[in-house]
């Protein structure tokens, strides 16, 4: 399963191609209430939970892979970079 910084990576593309931001918080915390793992968005391979109100939209997200700092595209706009408490800036 993915970590949550690369699950978001995943959410920004699929908002840059789609035009729509999942609220990933959101989803997770309701995915909890709702007895559900909180794993909206960060699975790597088929995802069992059929059940879950943002199934669908959590298999889109699948189609976009998250990228690695060092393939990052997005020249000069501000990364996390896990295991630092802020974000770097990538030239």
């Amino acid at each position: 399963m993915l970590d949550v910084h690369a699950a978001r990576d995943r959410a920004y593309r699929f908002a840059i191609s789609t035009g729509h931001m999942p609220n990933m918080d959101l989803i997770h915390a309701r995915q909890r209430a709702e007895g559900f793992q909180d794993c909206f968005g960060r699975c790597l391979s088929e995802c069992t939970q059929r059940h879950c109100k943002w199934h669908r939209e959590c298999k889109a997200l699948q189609e976009f892979e998250p990228i690695s700092l060092t393939q990052h595209s997005l020249r000069g706009l501000p990364v996390y970079v896990p295991g630092t408490t802020e974000s770097s800036v990538m030239t």
